[in-house]
């Protein structure tokens, strides 16, 4: 593999794009275009194909709408209500901010079950409280 290759360009201007400050997201979409462009490949193909097998797998569509499921929770303040219940129980002990968030996973789990519904729901709601409170 010669370093002017379009799979080597590629990653030098992820690593590149990366090292200055670039996020890696970013890069990484910088890097793949470019790929696309010396490869010589018709990005309309490639979006087609991309999204024919996004749709094809239900389980990677599934992922956004557990995000959704968990953005309209905190939209309609039910994740509040579910740390202030959670918050009822544990939330006396020593440590208890730690408690409730263990508590509220658990409760929040059996209802979705999804992890990322739970970071993004109430996960986000405790990044809120914990910082507030200086314990995180």
């Amino acid at each position: 593999m010669n370093l002017a290759s379009p799979f080597s360009l590629s990653v030098i201007a992820i690593t590149t794009l990366a090292f200055l400050g670039l996020p890696i997201g970013h890069a990484m979409i910088a890097g793949s275009i470019l790929y696309l462009l010396l490869a010589g490949l018709d990005m309309g193909t490639v979006a087609e194909q991309l999204l024919n097998g996004m749709y094809a797998n239900y389980i990677i569509l599934a992922v956004p709408l557990f995000v959704l499921a968990a953005e309209l929770m905190n939209i309609g303040s039910m994740t509040e209500r579910l740390l202030r219940f959670c918050n009822a129980i544990v939330g006396r002990f020593r440590g208890g901010l730690a408690f409730v968030n263990i508590v509220q996973a658990i409760i929040f789990a059996g209802m979705s079950g999804s992890a990322i519904a739970d970071a993004a729901g109430p996960g986000k709601l405790m990044q809120k409280i914990m910082t507030k409170d200086g314990k995180y």
